[in-house]
């Protein structure tokens, strides 16, 4: 016989449905004889009912199966690697997260640098400053010692200028190279130096000035080795073999030993008071002008400004007011008078 309700076939005789619990009717319970072999007339054949599946009451009632069922399309291949996937992230990450620790460790164990090291670097500091300080002071020093340098010097200044036109007078000239092949009649610089008197030692430096107010520089002993010419090509200029004749001066001007000047008179006539300014004679009340006999003409401080050494015919000579239309003849020197 079957079950009315979820139509199962139950053991003939039972009261209840052994799949779904439903009671089952007193009428189907009787047992049913063969109707092929005994049929009944007057009683309806009985149908057998067909089988239905389980409704979704049933199917919460049933357990749940061991194995969730598989997605559709998703093969026995494609999970085995979701599974492999997901053991290499998982792994992946954990050797992350233990490297996070471990540099977490370290870092914890490294000493503090401001318990370590203050006193290496106070040291550093402190000796950076204690180097600068001595730099500060070497520079103090050395300023000051320039300064004291200057001072002295402006103190000093010039104090003598030689009219080199008349100091070669009684000197004899010799041939002397300009250039190769250029010879020029030319006087010894060492010769004047010692003629005049004038002061040095080998330490001075010598300074050679140009018209044009261009200046070298050359130590005394070696300025000492060469010429001046007064002729040719940028005469005045110094020749001779131990000059090299393209880093000379051209129309020299002036040549400075310390206190004392050599004056070249390259042209007509030159202010006396240009001069002064132009090699920083020393301030005075008044100024001798010296000539080559030894004939002396003092001049107040006011009135240099109105003197001037000039060419006259072959030497060269001091204007000075007052002295009518006259000229000191052959001035050698101008210094402060005593």
């Amino acid at each position: 016989m079957f079950c009315n309700k979820c139509g199962k076939e139950v053991p003939e005789g039972s009261a209840f449905c052994n799949f779904c619990g439903a009671e089952v009717p007193a009428s189907v319970r009787r047992t049913t004889p063969d109707i092929k072999e005994q049929p009944e007339e007057d009683a309806p054949p009985v149908q057998k009912k067909p089988k239905k599946t389980a409704t979704a009451a049933n199917q919460k009632k049933a357990e749940a199966p061991e194995n969730p069922p598989a997605k559709p399309g998703e093969t026995d291949g494609e999970k085995a690697k979701t599974k492999k996937w997901v053991l290499i992230i998982s792994i992946a990450a954990s050797v992350v997260l233990i490297g996070i620790i471990l540099i977490g460790t370290l870092l914890l164990k490294q000493p503090n640098r401001s318990e370590t090291d203050d006193s290496n670097f106070s040291f550093q500091v402190s000796r950076q400053d204690s180097d600068t300080m001595d730099q500060s002071a070497n520079s103090a020093e050395e300023s000051a010692n320039e300064g004291e340098s200057l001072v002295q010097t402006a103190a000093k200044g010039v104090q003598r200028i030689i009219i080199w036109n008349n100091a070669i007078e009684g000197l004899t000239a010799s041939d002397q190279p300009r250039y190769k092949g250029d010879l020029r009649s030319a006087y010894s610089i060492r010769e004047v130096y010692e003629k005049c008197d004038i002061q040095g030692n080998d330490d001075i430096t010598v300074e050679i000035i140009g018209s044009d107010g261009f200046i070298a520089e050359e130590p005394l002993r070696d300025i000492l080795k060469k010429y001046l010419t007064l002729e040719g090509d940028d005469e005045p200029v110094v020749v001779g073999e131990s000059q090299n004749p393209d880093l000379t001066v051209w129309e020299i001007a002036y040549i400075i030993f310390d206190t004392d000047a050599i004056m070249i008179s390259y042209k007509d006539k030159i202010n006396v008071a240009d001069v002064f300014e132009a090699i920083g004679m020393v301030k005075a009340d008044s100024y001798d002008f010296i000539c080559t006999d030894g004939y002396t003409y003092t001049v107040a401080v006011e009135d240099i400004g109105d003197c001037y050494i000039s060419w006259i015919e072959d030497r060269v000579d001091a204007e000075i007011p007052g002295i009518d239309d006259s000229t000191l003849f052959s001035i050698l020197y101008i210094q402060p008078s005593a």
